[in-house]
């Protein structure tokens, strides 16, 4: 969880900086603009007071020229723009999708340290069932969720493990897998779930 922590943190960081590139784009778009205005404004002022027209017209093609290269400017910064607007958006995403991840965490281990519950028996015969080892064999109680929750086994000597619920788990890491950008944010989600340790983690790393 502190992985997810500080995976929210980073992506804070990213959007503040996209922010500020937001606006340094901004102005410089303005200021080239403000050129472009500046430079029209020229090219009339030198068409009225030149006397020797070919004089004139060679000044007119030289700022012209000067126009179409600020506009060119200009037209980049619009994409990069865009680009900028499009990144913070995507942070903003990511950022979400890992606080929900965190609150997830969160209420499971706060979940998993609560009494266990002892389950009572289904009437229809599709529920909890436990099984007992022979004695003398270091018997352990284990108690299997129904099919139809999509939970795995749950061992009931053990109040701090608690059962998973295999298709949500399934739909949060497939709705990872299914954007690229997104893999690199699902390494400390699995981390936390998982508790990898530091080679199953660079595996992780490597498989983002």
């Amino acid at each position: 969880m502190a992985a997810a922590h500080a995976s929210i943190e980073e992506a804070k960081r990213g959007a503040e900086r996209a922010r500020t590139d937001l606006r340094r784009v901004q102005d410089e778009a303005n200021a080239a603009r403000a050129e472009v205005a500046a430079a029209h404004a020229r090219i009339a002022a030198l068409e009225k007071a030149a006397a020797d027209r070919d004089a004139a017209e060679r000044a007119r093609q030289a700022l012209s020229e000067q126009v179409a290269d600020v506009q060119a400017l200009n037209e980049r910064l619009a994409t990069d723009l865009e680009a900028l607007a499009s990144r913070e958006t995507h942070l903003k995403h990511v950022n979400r999708s890992l606080k929900d991840e965190v609150r997830k965490l969160s209420r499971a281990n706060s979940a998993s340290s609560m009494p266990p519950v002892s389950p009572s028996p289904s009437t229809n015969g599709v529920g909890l069932a436990a099984t007992a080892m022979p004695p003398g064999a270091g018997a352990r109680r284990m108690s299997v969720a129904s099919t139809a929750s999509g939970s795995i086994p749950l061992d009931l000597d053990n109040p701090g493990v608690k059962p998973v619920n295999v298709l949500y788990l399934k739909s949060v890491i497939m709705s990872f897998l299914e954007k690229k950008a997104m893999r690199p944010q699902l390494v400390p989600v699995l981390h936390a779930l998982l508790e990898c340790s530091d080679d199953e983690l660079r595996r992780l790393q490597a498989i983002g």
